[in-house]
Formats: C-alpha cells, structure tokens, sequence
C-alpha cells in the first residue's frame, strides 16, 4: 500500500523578528490511500557487479588498411629556351687575330692584311707596318714610314719567286720578329727539301753596299763545307728555332736544335752588314732555353745546363757582353735547381720585378706544363692537354701563348 502524508512545514525564524501567527486552518486531515496493482517487491538490475561469472568475449580484430607504396610523380620539365648569344665573330682569310694583354685581361681584335697568314709582326715604333707571313712561308712586307704591302724580293728571295706550297719553298720562314726601333727586322729560313738558305738573316734599310740590304747571321746548312765552327763553343749542325732582339738593336739571342747532340742550345750574333759573316758558326752555350733578361745584358736559362741538369737561373759574360767568337768562361746563377725538387722547366722569363717565372711539370717535359715561379711553386693550371711545340711570351711577360695539341692557349702570371 502506498501511503502519502502531508504535513506542515514550519515557517523559519530571522533573527530576533517576532514571526506572524500562522494561520488557523478549521479543518479536518483527510487521508487518501492507493493500493498497487501488484506486488513490485525490489527492484534488481542485471547483471551486478561482482556476482556474476564473466562472460568471456573474443574481440574483433581491427582491420589494418593495406601498404601501399607511394608513387612519385615526375616533376613536369619546363623549357627555357636558349639565351640569345650573338653570333660567333667571323673572319675572312686575309684577316688576323690580333691579342693584347694587360694584366689578368686579355683581348682581341680582327686586322685587315693583304692575304692569308701563318702569323703576323707588327712594327714597334710604327702600327702600320708590319711582316706577314702566309702558310706556304713567304715574306710580306709593308715597310716603316707607309706604303702598301708588297712581296719581300730581297735575298735570299727576288723578284718573281713563288712557290705553290710550303713544302716546295725552299726559303720558307718560320719566324720573324722586328729590332725594337722598327728599323731591322730578322728571320729563320728553314726549308725541308734544300737547305742551302737556311739558318738566321736580317735585313736593315741602307743600301749603300752592293751586297745590302739584307745579310745571313747563321747558315743551318749541313753540308755547306765552308762553314767553319766556332773554334771555341763550336756546334755542327744547328737548326735556328727563334730569335730575340736586344734593347740595343744589335744582339740577337737565337734558340736552336744541336741534332748531333741531342738537345738544344742558345747563341748570340750581331746584326752586321758582313756578307761572311756566316761562314764562322756561333758560339752555342749549352742551355736548353735562352731569353734576355731585364737588364739586357745577362741570358735568363732554363732547361738542362751543360751536365744535364734542369735549372732556372742566369748566364753572364764577365765584361756583361757576349761576343760572337765566344764568351768564355761565363758566369753561371742557378735561382731554382729544378732537379733537387723534381722539376722540369723551360722557356724561363724574367718579370719586371726581376723574379723568374718558368713553364714546367713535375718530372719530365713529357706533358702539358704550367706557370712556375723561381720558388718552385705552381702558379696557373695545367695549359692544355699535351706538352708545348710552340711558346711566345708578351713584351711585359705577364702572359704567354702556348700552342699545345694543336690548339692556342694564352695564360696569366696571375692565373
């Protein structure tokens, strides 16, 4: 049976207020009783906790999503087109390369000649003279003071003489270089099929003696039997390789091949109006390589020395003058002993500041070579592929041009 009872709830008290009377209710309680329809008795949940035996559950294994391996996309190639270079310069054949140095900067510039040319020397004291030399070795000549270029038909060459190609000239010049006035110029004639022109000539403007203007300082010839070596440096026979003026306008240092030594050699001779002048064969000192040095009265050397020892330094007269019977003794300065450090050096310069530079390679000549200084360290990279047949350097020797594997390289001092 449920019983519900209502009763009254008194009214709180607040403090010490004297509360109202409650009303008086004049009435009778009425209960009111209600009867369930059945019994409910307790109420129970189930199942309770720790009374009931576990009910063992197998888990669902969660389903693990397959590997896949992720694909990489190639990036798209975007196309840039070319820059546009300007087109490579073009030369005609009667044109030559001309290239000035000054420091690391190199340039170069195209100019007009009367033809084709194996090489071009231009006039010191005049930029519109010059020597042009074509591919089959013959001599033009537009000569100081102006005028147009014309055939050299001085001897040993004259007029009307012409040769279809090199191999058939038998006055064929393979180096020319003009004195530093302007005024004289020399040559090498060196002819594979008649040898009697070959070796060292020099020609000079004045022709008041019959036999001018132009004179053989050395005759490479082999079998010239009036040529007498010198008595005391004498070689037989030389190949004259190339020349170099002195200051002075009268030496001229030769560089040459001695084939029955084996090795090279350096000379000097004097530019004179001798017409027998060449009958007496140069006094030869045995350096591989010979250029002047700053003060123009020493020989800078380099190579293999008489013994056969590499090195880079200075040969001297005692009177600071190399005559042409000989000069001997001479006076030997070795700056850098190549050999103790296992260098080969050759073509040997000096620099303005008087220190020595040098081409070399550890070892042997038998490869591409680089700039040395007289302290045996390496100054540029490797030039080229293969060892140098040709070496030129500029008038300030801050740059050189080397002609190695058949292709022309020009290298700085300074890298």
């Amino acid at each position: 049976m449920l019983r519900l009872t209502l009763e009254a709830i008194p009214t709180p008290t607040f403090g010490a207020q004297t509360p109202s009377p409650a009303p008086t209710l004049d009435v009778t309680p009425t209960f009111i009783t209600a009867t369930a329809p059945t019994d409910l008795g307790i109420i129970t949940v189930s199942p309770v906790p720790g009374t009931d035996t576990p009910v063992p559950v197998t888990p669902t294994p969660t389903a693990i999503p397959p590997t896949v391996d992720p694909q990489f996309v190639p990036e798209r190639a975007v196309f840039i087109p070319p820059p546009q270079l300007p087109p490579p310069p073009s030369f005609s054949t009667t044109q030559a390369l001309v290239f000035s140095v000054s420091g690391a900067s190199v340039a170069a510039a195209a100019v007009e000649t009367g033809g084709a040319a194996a090489f071009v020397r231009y006039n010191p004291a005049d930029a519109n003279s010059y020597i042009r030399v074509d591919p089959r070795g013959m001599l033009y000549l537009r000569p100081p003071g102006g005028g147009a270029e014309g055939a050299y038909t001085d001897a040993p060459y004259f007029a009307g003489f012409d040769v279809p190609d090199a191999n058939s000239n038998k006055n064929r010049i393979i180096a020319a270089e003009w004195s530093p006035n302007g005024q004289q110029f020399a040559f090498i004639i060196a002819s594979t099929n008649d040898p009697t022109n070959n070796g060292l000539w020099f020609w000079q403007p004045a022709r008041d003696l019959p036999t001018d203007p132009s004179y053989q300082l050395i005759r490479d010839c082999d079998t010239c039997g009036f040529v007498v070596p010198n008595p005391i440096l004498g070689a037989m026979p030389v190949r004259s390789k190339t020349l170099e003026w002195n200051a002075d306008n009268f030496n001229i240092l030769v560089q040459m091949e001695l084939p029955g030594e084996g090795r090279r050699g350096v000379a000097v001779v004097k530019a004179v109006r001798d017409a027998h002048y060449a009958n007496t064969g140069p006094a030869v000192y045995r350096y591989d390589y010979g250029t002047w040095a700053q003060d123009q009265q020493r020989i800078v050397v380099s190579g293999r020395r008489p013994d056969g020892r590499v090195i880079m330094g200075f040969i001297s007269c005692p009177d600071y003058t190399f005559q042409t019977a000989a000069c001997d003794p001479w006076q030997e300065t070795v700056v850098l002993d190549g050999s103790a450090v296992g260098l080969w050096l050759q073509n040997a310069v000096q620099l303005p500041n008087g220190q020595l530079v040098a081409l070399g390679r550890p070892g042997d000549p038998n490869g591409p070579m680089a700039i040395y200084d007289q302290n045996g360290q390496q100054l540029t990279d490797f030039i080229g592929s293969a060892p140098p047949t040709e070496v030129q350097w500029s008038c300030e020797r801050s740059a050189v041009t080397v002609l190695a594997g058949g292709r022309r390289y020009i290298a700085t001092i300074n890298g």
